[in-house]
């Protein structure tokens, strides 16, 4: 928007390549600092920013691959989208000079990452970062590629981290690779730095893969000991949802479900309590049997305990079956997940990486119209008829890939005029998430705070992990910035619900889940002050005022905003 303001608006009607564009900046930039000669240490600023556009720009596919690569193997080991970003970052711009990067207001993280990285054989490769390390390694290997080296499972480093190698564990499990969650699992449990609270969700969740693996005895005999941890640390939401776990394989108290029921209703996790209705209508208490029935979430509860809810509805087990309207849902928040009917397709229906990719793409831009020319620039840039060629055989591959019988409705990838979309059988993660914050916004704005939660917690669970995560082509980052955004969205409604009915635990899970996220936001900050000043927790807002002035220090160069200080204060 500067650089328009700057006369650079010829180049909004007519095609122009990014070296062009630059050099007409330049020259507008130019301009101005004649214009204003006293703003010397803003144009330094943009001189410093233009340099680095310009290296990248100019950067061959090989960087941009290397890049890429650098990121999917963060994510392999569990990085959290923010770290993963920065990874991607820092092998885009690993060439740049490193003192433009260091005179750079609000690049210092991302000049130490590449300073370290270019300088690995002098530091050492045990005392770098992991982020350090993984750039290092992605731009090392980019230019050797056949000089013998072999890095080690990166789970095996102890510089991965706890929480990194938990939710590598937890992609493991959700993809079906449970030999390999279980062994991270184990792995996670053993770190000297694995603090009461992650070690009982850590060992909830080996649960849940035994439960998967059908060991029903084993599970059983390892949830008393979860309790018992659980006990000790006050962990309430934890404990019910074990309590839910273990109902699945053995009949639980009924004041053991009814105080599980107590904590989901002062959490307001609607579908859990609809199960707890369930599970305490099947053991006899007459009034659960009616608030059950008239949930929201009937059908969902009954797809977890479907032998309690066949036998209160009075049918033989397994004869309450849902017919979805839409049978094929397209999961792309998170590693890409294709299910029909509910059950999940594997990852070898694919023939080959492009077609995963090409049918992402289409995915992710539903329901809009993909022409084939876009696709044939995004997937084989070469062009001419032999790409075209290549394009229509990738769909009539995807088409007998995911193709289930029987189905009626047209092909799950369809032919429109001059491109392609997906077809009428088809939903995915993303349109819904979409869909269910509108509607979440609406119902607040009618005044229904009920069903505005519901659909705002439908939302959220939604968002299994970054989009496409492991992908990391140069397209899926527009994406990744929409799903961010949508998260945020829906994070800061759902902080702002349980904000104003005084639930400030909950709030504060949502606030911080935001500065995961963005670490930059201001009214995540101050909400947590409110949060922590409302519980009485001085230190956790201590904690909280250095982590922001780390942040917006290393982000941005400036102290944090004035009002901070004052919130402090208030707790």
């Amino acid at each position: 928007i500067r650089a328009l303001k700057l006369r650079v608006d010829d180049y909004l009607l007519k095609p122009f390549d990014g070296p062009t564009f630059l050099a007409s900046l330049q020259r507008a930039l130019r301009l101005r600092q004649l214009e204003r000669p006293g703003d010397a240490s803003l144009f330094s600023t943009q001189d410093n920013l233009l340099s680095i556009l310009s290296t990248v720009l100019k950067c061959p596919s090989l960087v941009k691959d290397r890049a890429a690569s650098a990121a999917a193997q963060a994510s392999s080991v569990g990085f959290s989208p923010p770290r993963v970003r920065q990874v991607y970052l820092a092998s885009l711009v690993y060439d740049v000079e490193p003192t433009v990067l260091a005179d750079t207001a609000g690049l210092s993280r991302l000049a130490l990452l590449v300073n370290q990285a270019q300088r690995a054989e002098e530091i050492g490769d045990d005392k770098l970062s992991p982020e350090a390390r993984l750039v290092w390694r992605a731009c090392r290997d980019s230019s050797h590629s056949n000089d013998g080296h072999s890095n080690p499972p990166f789970w095996n480093n102890s510089w991965v981290g706890v929480e990194n190698l938990f939710r590598l564990a937890q992609k493991h499990r959700l993809v079906g690779r449970f030999d390999s969650a279980q062994t991270l699992y184990r792995e996670v449990l053993n770190q000297p730095d694995c603090y009461p609270e992650l070690e009982a969700e850590v060992r909830l969740e080996e649960l849940q893969l035994l439960l998967e693996l059908d060991r029903e005895a084993e599970v059983v005999s390892r949830g008393e000991k979860l309790r018992s941890l659980i006990v000790e640390h006050e962990l309430g939401l934890l404990g019910a949802r074990l309590s839910l776990l273990l109902a699945r394989v053995s009949r639980r108290p009924e004041e053991e479900l009814k105080e599980a029921r107590r904590v989901f209703a002062q959490w307001e996790e609607h579908e859990e309590i609809a199960c707890c209705d369930l599970l305490l209508a099947a053991a006899g208490v007459d009034e659960a049997l009616s608030a059950w029935k008239d949930s929201p979430y009937f059908w969902e509860s009954q797809g977890r305990y479907p032998q309690e809810s066949s036998r209160l509805l009075g049918e033989r087990p397994g004869a309450v079956t849902v017919v979805l309207e839409k049978p094929y849902r397209i999961a792309l928040l998170g590693p890409l997940q294709v299910s029909f009917q509910g059950e999940l397709l594997k990852d070898a229906v694919w023939k080959s990486k492009k077609d995963r990719l090409l049918f992402s793409f289409l995915s992710a831009n539903f329901p809009r119209v993909v022409t084939e020319e876009e696709l044939l620039d995004q997937f084989w840039p070469q062009g001419g008829e032999r790409a075209r060629h290549s394009l229509h055989n990738s769909i009539s591959q995807i088409r007998r890939c995911l193709r289930r019988e029987p189905v009626e409705g047209g092909d799950i990838v369809r032919r429109v005029k001059d491109g392609y979309t997906l077809g009428s059988l088809v939903e995915t993660d993303l349109c819904l998430v979409t869909r269910k914050i509108k509607e979440g916004r609406a119902a607040l704005a009618d005044q229904t705070p009920r069903q505005a939660l519901q659909l705002l917690q439908d939302a959220r669970r939604l968002f299994r992990g970054d989009f496409l995560e492991g992908d990391y082509q140069e397209w899926t980052f527009l994406f990744r910035e929409k799903a961010v955004s949508l998260q945020l969205d829906c994070l800061s409604e759902l902080g702002h619900y349980f904000q104003s009915r005084k639930k400030w635990r909950q709030a504060l899970s949502c606030w911080q889940e935001i500065l995961r996220l963005d670490p930059l936001n201001d009214d995540a900050y101050r909400s947590c002050f409110e949060a922590h000043g409302a519980l009485g927790e001085r230190a956790a807002g201590v904690k909280l005022f250095q982590s922001a002035r780390e942040a917006y220090e290393e982000e941005l160069g400036v102290p944090v905003p004035p009002d901070f200080e004052d919130f402090l204060s208030q707790i």
